[in-house]
């Protein structure tokens, strides 16, 4: 839960949207200790991860000087 909660904040705050709702929703299963659904999240934070990432390193990539 605190994992989920550090990870929801960081995606909120560096405005990676896409991945903050799936961390809210893992936040969620684990306050109510249910690891079924956490599991079934396991694909869409990768994805959502990947997707995030992708795009913060687009952002740096502009705006590095060179």
């Amino acid at each position: 839960e605190r994992a989920a909660h550090s990870l929801k904040g960081s995606s909120g705050n560096l405005g990676a949207t896409l991945l903050h709702a799936p961390c809210a929703r893992l936040q969620t299963c684990g306050r109510d200790k249910d690891l079924n659904t956490a599991r079934n999240l396991d694909h869409e934070l990768e994805s959502t991860f990947a997707s995030a990432r992708e795009a913060l390193d687009d952002i740096r990539t502009r705006y590095t000087p060179s």
